[in-house]
């Protein structure tokens, strides 16, 4: 028999897939002064500067952080506090893994919580560049809205300067 009173005093892991409003003991705030700042990386053999935004809300305990990149605004990329149970690859590939801890199975989850917090645009609004009178030049969403044609993600590491 299960004594209540010790169960009651058990952490309660939060739910990997739920984001979740940061707490003071995530000291969120400390961590976005610390990664929103602008730097350099290289796309396609050309230096570009890109600010990160961190979001807002954290999925899981937050225990570790992801790089998440719109194929449409790279190589800006959004910083995502998620859960330490999360893995980036193909859960058929990784034997006794559960697929809903998977990156790829929680991409809409991730991909709503940063329209949420930064607004998307669609397909709609960018057709007529597709088109071929507009060949040559279309005008890039602005960051950090997100515009949604595909994403690719990457575990950060934390900060320097983090130290917790």
């Amino acid at each position: 028999m299960t004594d209540p009173i010790i169960n009651s005093q058990l952490p309660t892991i939060p739910d990997p897939a739920v984001p979740r409003s940061p707490t003071p003991e995530d000291d969120h705030e400390r961590l976005r002064a610390l990664v929103e700042e602008p730097h350099v990386r290289m796309m396609w053999g050309k230096d570009i500067n890109v600010t990160p935004h961190l979001l807002s809300v954290i999925f899981g305990d937050g225990k570790t952080l992801w790089g998440f990149t719109p194929v449409m605004t790279a190589p800006q990329y959004y910083v995502i506090r998620g859960d330490s149970r999360w893995y980036p690859d193909d859960p058929s590939d990784i034997d006794d893994l559960p697929p809903e801890l998977s990156i790829r199975e929680l991409y809409d989850e991730i991909l709503s919580a940063i329209s949420e917090e930064f607004g998307c645009e669609t397909d709609e609004i960018w057709q007529p560049y597709w088109e071929d009178e507009y060949d040559d030049e279309w005008p890039a969403p602005e960051w950090p809205v997100l515009f949604d044609g595909g994403c690719s993600w990457f575990a950060l590491d934390w900060p320097e300067g983090w130290g917790k």
